[in-house]
């Protein structure tokens, strides 16, 4: 396998710093925070009884988390979330 496909082992040491990586963790939290209010949202528009006001507080809430997001931390991808979330 190795003489055959020898970067499929280069791909498993990049695999295994980034699961190393403490930073990568961190990214991953600050997304699954922001994502969390998303996937409630809709699931709840497949409810008959939703309201509009159920959608509004997960997307105040999803506004909330993307605030959060440290500056100094990751800027840019603070940055890249009001702009998406603006977008609406």
């Amino acid at each position: 396998v190795l003489e055959k496909e020898p970067q499929i082992f280069n791909r498993s040491n990049a695999v295994k710093n980034l699961i190393n990586d403490r930073q990568f963790w961190i990214a991953v939290e600050q997304l699954q925070n922001i994502l969390g209010p998303v996937k409630c949202a809709v699931k709840s528009l497949e409810f008959q009884t939703t309201l509009f006001v159920d959608v509004f507080v997960q997307l105040v809430k999803m506004a909330i988390a993307i605030q959060k997001i440290p500056v100094l931390y990751n800027n840019q991808f603070r940055r890249d979330c009001i702009a998406i979330y603006n977008k609406r």
